[in-house]
């Protein structure tokens, strides 16, 4: 319980002090989808849980490092995603896009125990 608070605590204050949407039109691309909005991030021993704002129809694509992460859930609100296992502590960058598209991505880094 308590690696996942602080887990949560170091997300949070990365997100909070990283977190970077990247608009499609600072590219000169086109897209009608917005980045999306990271509200919160829990972190526990097997799995990552994003809250917030997903829009558009597909599965949201999350890279954590290089690490493509796995999607075993997602909502227009939550995204919940197994983590590799054997992952290293380190603070590591997620990239959060929407399906079929990198037009839009968020970036925090995240604080892996």
């Amino acid at each position: 319980m308590i690696k996942s608070i602080l887990c949560l605590l170091a997300a949070t204050l990365a997100f909070q002090a990283q977190a970077a949407p990247t608009s499609a039109m600072a590219y000169g691309g086109h897209s009608s989808l917005e980045a999306p909005a990271v509200e919160s991030v829990v972190v526990d021993a097997s799995q990552i849980t994003l809250t917030g704002r997903f829009q558009g129809s597909g599965t949201p694509v999350l890279t954590l490092g290089k690490h493509r992460l796995r999607v075993s859930e997602s909502s227009q609100t939550q995204v919940i995603a197994k983590l590799p296992q054997s992952l290293p502590p380190a603070t590591y960058r997620l990239l959060v896009n929407h399906a079929n598209t990198r037009a839009n991505t968020t970036s925090l880094y995240l604080q892996i125990p």
